[in-house]
């Protein structure tokens, strides 16, 4: 397996890719229970701080992860709040045909490369209870739980 490299969106790339990651994190929090209206505010909050005018703000990387000549998946880290030394995998995805081979392993790790390269001393993530095969995967690179939110319906 080729060392993974990654290679950051062009423009049109990107501007598909936010709408689509809007729309999908929309969906992930609906998924856990969180209303419509609270979803579509959180989304838009967070895009708009990270991707103003949906351009990548300072230190925000979002583009392909390549093995050899492949485009096998996506990510986005970056820094997450003002301390740019505390960083984020915002988003990480091994397509399809590549998943179960050791990608999301590699991908994982060129997401701990960028951001050492960057100078990050910590690296984040949230991932929803609802999947356990991430959850399985970041716990096996080295990734804590160090909060867990409970919520329960009252209807």
């Amino acid at each position: 397996m080729a060392t993974m490299t990654f290679l950051e969106f062009d423009q049109q790339a990107r501007e598909s890719w936010l709408l689509t990651m809007q729309a999908s994190y929309v969906r992930e929090l609906l998924s856990v229970g969180i209303s419509q209206v609270e979803a579509d505010a959180n989304a838009a909050a967070s895009y708009s701080r990270t991707f103003p005018d949906g351009v990548p703000a300072p230190g925000q990387l979002a583009g392909w992860a390549i093995s050899g000549h492949e485009r096998v998946g996506e990510l986005w880290v970056g820094p997450n709040g003002p301390d740019h030394r505390v960083w984020w995998v915002w988003w990480v995805q091994t397509y399809e045909p590549y998943r179960g081979k050791g990608y999301g392993r590699q991908l994982m790790e060129l997401c701990d490369r960028l951001a050492k390269e960057n100078s990050a001393t910590a690296l984040g993530l949230q991932v929803f209870a609802n999947n356990p095969i991430a959850r399985s995967l970041y716990n096996s690179v080295g990734y804590k739980e160090m909060t867990i939110v409970m919520q329960k319906d009252l209807n």
